[in-house]
C-alpha cells in the first residue's frame, strides 16, 4: 500500500466548489446614453420570464444562489454594481425605464418582476414602468420605504444610516466597508451572515456549501472592485421614492419571513397597507436569507399560474406590447 507524504496528511483537505447554474448570456446592454446595464439570463428563453432584481451587495449574478432549475430568469446589476453604470441622475423610476428599453432590446413582452431584500423598491419602480406588461410582482423579504427603514430596527437600518449624508455614522460604516472590500473579507462576511441563520437553513436542507459559493459569487461580481453601486443603493432607497406605489396596476405578492430580524415584518406590512393589489404572505419559522432564497418555488407556481391562464400565449398582444414600450 503506497503511504502518502507526512506533509501532505496534515494540510487541510479541500472541498471541490460546487457546482453552481451559469447564466445562458452574460453581458451589457447599451443604453440610448450611452450608459450600460449588466445583465445575466438563466435557462432557455420562456413565454413569461422573469424579471430579478437582486439585493444589497449582490449582483446580477444573485440567481444562481437559490434553486432556480425551470426558471427563466433576467436579471440586472442595479448602478453602479458589476458591469452598469451609475445613473447620471439617480432616480428608482429612471431605472425602471432603463430595464424597459434593456427589454425591447432582448424582445422581451409580458414578465413577472421579482425584487429580493432592498432590490423590492426597484422590482416596483419597473412594474409602474411597465404597466400591463407586468403579470405579477413578488416582493421576497423586501425592504419599504424610508419612514419604515428609519424606525423598524433590524439590519436594514444599516441602509438608512449609510444613505444620510453628512451621518457621522453612515461615513464610518462606509470606510468600514471599503477597509473589508480591500482586505478582501468578502467570504468571511457571507460564511457571518449564513452563521445567523445556520439552523433554520439546515432543517429545510438547504445545501450551504452551495449558497455561500452563490453569495459569494454574487458579492464579488457585484462589488469587489468598488462599493458605488452599494452605495448609491442606500442613498437612493433612504429617501424618498420617486414613483407612487398606486401606479402599480398589477397583483403584488408580499411574502415575508415571520421571525425576518433583518429586514422585519412591519416591511411587509408597510406594503400591504400601500399597495392597492397586494397579497401578503407571512411564513412562520423562515428567516430573511432563508426567506429570499427558497422562493424559487413560489416564483415557478406563479409562472406556471400565469401561463396556463394564458395572456401571454397571444403573440399579436405581445408584439403590440413590444410596440407600445418602444
Amino acid at each position: 500500500m503506497r503511504r502518502r507524504p507526512a506533509h501532505r496528511l496534515l494540510q487541510p483537505q479541500r472541498r471541490p466548489a460546487p457546482s453552481l447554474p451559469r447564466p445562458a448570456t452574460d453581458f451589457a446592454v447599451r443604453l440610448h446614453d450611452g450608459r450600460r446595464l449588466g445583465i445575466a439570463e438563466f435557462g432557455s428563453r420562456s413565454s413569461l420570464p422573469v424579471i430579478y432584481c437582486h439585493g444589497f451587495l449582490g449582483s446580477r449574478l444573485e440567481p444562481a444562489a437559490g434553486e432556480i432549475d425551470g426558471i427563466n430568469i433576467i436579471a440586472f446589476d442595479r448602478p453602479g454594481y458589476g458591469r452598469s453604470d451609475l445613473q447620471r441622475l439617480p432616480s428608482l423610476r429612471g431605472f425602471g425605464a432603463d430595464v424597459a428599453e434593456a427589454l425591447v432590446q432582448l424582445g422581451v413582452g409580458p414578465c413577472i418582476v421579482v425584487g429580493v431584500s432592498t432590490g423590492a423598491p426597484y422590482a416596483l419602480a419597473i412594474a409602474s414602468v411597465l404597466g400591463q406588461r407586468v403579470r405579477r410582482v413578488i416582493l421576497a423579504g423586501g425592504i419599504a420605504g424610508p419612514e419604515v427603514l428609519e424606525t423598524a430596527g433590524g439590519i436594514a437600518l444599516v441602509l438608512s444610516l449609510l444613505g444620510r449624508r453628512g451621518s457621522r455614522t453612515g461615513r464610518l460604516l462606509q470606510r468600514i466597508m471599503r477597509l473589508a472590500v480591500a482586505a478582501r473579507l468578502e467570504r468571511r462576511f457571507v460564511s457571518l451572515a449564513l452563521a445567523t441563520e445556520r439552523k433554520v437553513l439546515e432543517r429545510q436542507g438547504v445545501a450551504l456549501e452551495a449558497l455561500r459559493a452563490g453569495l459569494l459569487q454574487s458579492l464579488r461580481a457585484g462589488s469587489r472592485r468598488s462599493l458605488r453601486g452599494p452605495m448609491a443603493d442606500a442613498r437612493l432607497v433612504a429617501q424618498p421614492w420617486d414613483f407612487s406605489l398606486l401606479d402599480i396596476e398589477t397583483e403584488v405578492h408580499i411574502v415575508h419571513g415571520a421571525d425576518d430580524s433583518v429586514v422585519p415584518p412591519i416591511h411587509a406590512h408597510w406594503y400591504a397597507a400601500h399597495l392597492p393589489h397586494s397579497r401578503l404572505e407571512l411564513v412562520p419559522g423562515e428567516l430573511h436569507l432563508s426567506l429570499c432564497f427558497r422562493s424559487a418555488a413560489r416564483i415557478q407556481a406563479a409562472v406556471r399560474e400565469l401561463e396556463e391562464v394564458g395572456r401571454s400565449d397571444d403573440p399579436e398582444g405581445n408584439a403590440a406590447l413590444l410596440a407600445e414600450a418602444g
